[in-house]
Parts: C-alpha cells; structure tokens; sequence
C-alpha cells in the first residue's frame, strides 16, 4: 500500500483563523488516506470546519511504507521512533541523533537506513 502525505485545512468555531493538520498515512487510494486522516482530525477537533483538503502520494512511498511499518512516527518535519536494543550508535548519529531515549532522523531514507544496519548488527 502507498503512503500519502494528506494536509488539511479547517477552521474552529473559537478560532476564525485557518489552522493546518498534517499526516502521513498509508492507504490503499487517496479517497481512503482523505478519510483515515478526517477521522483523526475529528478526535483531535470534533468541531472542525474542513476548508480544504489534499491527498498526495508520496514521492519516497516505499520507505515511508517501510518506516511506518518499523515503528516511525513522522512529527514537525522529523521521523522518530523509540530506541532499540539493536541499534547501531555509529548509523544513528550519521543519519540522526537520539534524544530522551528516541532516535530522530530527518528522512525516510534515514529511517530506513538505521533499520537496516540495526537488522544486519542483531544475531538470529
């Protein structure tokens, strides 16, 4: 399943300004991203007014598709996941840096990549 990047637009009946909600979901067509992510805003905001929304496919899908199976959470503009006991220090300070027991990486490829020589370093 692809992942998208949908972005929606919506107003509060206590703020008139327009406010933004952003999230990455993995869904099978843009309809059903648009929808997933409508019933995350709605419990975030029950009363939100939707002025405008987007669905996009994401141009790196496939790592995004990877990360969000690995663990990652995408949150202002960073991907983080809490640290395992398999992780290689010297891959998560080339690709990130960790932080109160998360690692944090600005890429999908990052991601990835950590996961990748997290997978090879941690005997069967």
């Amino acid at each position: 399943m692809p992942a998208f990047q949908v972005k929606i637009a919506y107003l509060t009946p206590y703020r008139h300004s327009r406010r933004y909600f952003h999230q990455i979901v993995v869904a099978d067509d843009k309809q059903a991203a648009l929808v997933e992510t409508r019933d995350l805003l709605s419990k975030r905001s029950p009363s939100a007014r939707i002025v405008h929304e987007v669905a996009s496919l994401r141009p790196d899908s496939q790592d995004a598709e990877a990360a969000i199976k690995a663990g990652w959470s995408l949150r202002d503009g960073w991907w983080s996941r809490p640290i395992r006991a398999g992780d290689d220090l010297a891959a998560i300070a080339t690709h990130g840096y960790a932080s109160s027991r998360r690692i944090n990486v600005r890429t999908t490829a990052g991601c990835v990549a950590i996961d990748r020589i997290a997978d090879v370093s941690t005997p069967s």
